[in-house]
């Protein structure tokens, strides 16, 4: 079957594999196709099973650890994979390269945040607001109230806030429900695209994390990673969708609630923005870049000044040293 194009190859042994899922052949053949086209989550569910049903095949576990290694760059488990082939096969010539594969690996093992693959991890990069928010300036002192506008060279005439914008859902993310959801394989997708957005490789960290997501659809980091990556490509529209399902996996998630809260109010949907920034801090009444975010929404409008300087207060009682800070202080000595 490899001799037939790699992506009928593949469909081929996914047949073979799902009439027959405890035949070596068909698991080891599934694996090797995929990785000729880039499918990692399927390679390594392969050779995974390949090995169980075949301990003693060297070429199956030669494949597995160098796939750990070097495509899903996983340094804690290709080095127990390594072990594993050098305690199987001692005498395979392999062997003599594995030492300084460890070697190599170790520094990386021990630095690396990625947990063993678990149905749940962490999303990476760990949550954090869009760097606008956090080094933005808050409103400038003097005459306006609106983040980022100079005052008007009349000095008595107010600016006029920007319009409240009509709130409208987000789009669907419109992903595929699993037949049966395969935590192992959407881990190893999730763990794919947190190496591809720590290299900026936007779409295809889009393209893993949703991946992840169809693979199981209780995979609350996977959706609050295509949340983040849309936002940072600027999809505004995808990015909420993708935190609304984040939100409704985990509701406490208030990570995802304020990076929501965020993108309305660069929409301009202050009231939107408003609700979601106050259960923020009614949740997790010490979440300071919530109580920035408030102030920004409430400077913006001049009928809701008190309500700013109090939000910035807090702000300033809970993070005195973030980099705003000072900004902050100018604002509230004017306002």
């Amino acid at each position: 079957m490899e001799r037939q194009q790699p992506e009928n190859a593949i469909r081929a042994y996914k047949q073979a594999a799902a009439l027959e899922p405890q035949s070596f052949d068909a698991q080891y053949g599934m694996a090797r196709a995929a990785l000729k086209i880039g499918e990692l989550d399927t390679a390594l569910v392969g050779l995974t099973t390949a090995t169980r049903l075949n301990p003693r095949s060297v070429d199956a576990q030669w494949d597995l650890a160098r796939t750990l290694d070097t495509r899903v760059q996983s340094p804690d488990r290709a080095i127990d994979a390594y072990r594993d082939f050098e305690k199987r096969f001692p005498g395979d010539p392999r062997t003599q390269l594995i030492p300084n594969r460890i070697k190599a690996l170790t520094p990386a093992a021990r630095a690396a945040a990625t947990p063993k693959p678990a149905p749940q991890p962490k999303p990476t990069p760990p949550p954090q607001p869009p760097p606008e928010i956090v080094s933005r300036p808050a409103p400038a002192p003097a005459q306006t109230v609106e983040p980022r506008v100079q005052p008007r060279p009349q000095p008595r005439v107010e600016p006029v806030p920007r319009p409240q914008q009509a709130s409208k859902p987000p789009p669907k993310l419109n992903l595929r429900k699993p037949a049966r959801r395969d935590t192992v394989a959407a881990t190893t997708a999730f763990n794919e695209g947190r190496r591809l957005l720590e290299q900026r490789k936007w779409n295809q960290a889009i393209a893993a994390f949703t991946r992840a997501a169809e693979l199981d659809d209780r995979f609350t980091a996977a959706f609050y990673n295509l949340g983040f990556t849309y936002s940072t490509m600027g999809n505004r529209e995808m990015a909420k969708a993708a935190y609304v399902e984040t939100l409704a996996l985990q509701p406490d998630l208030h990570e995802a609630r304020y990076n929501l809260a965020l993108l309305y109010f660069q929409d301009a949907d202050y009231n939107t923005a408003t609700a979601l920034a106050q259960e923020v801090v009614r949740l997790k009444p010490d979440y300071a870049v919530a109580h920035y975010l408030l102030g920004q929404i409430y400077s913006a409008r001049p009928e809701t000044i008190s309500q700013a300087r109090a939000a910035y207060s807090r702000f300033l009682d809970l993070a005195p040293t973030h980099p705003a800070a000072a900004v902050v202080r100018q604002w509230l000595a004017t306002h």
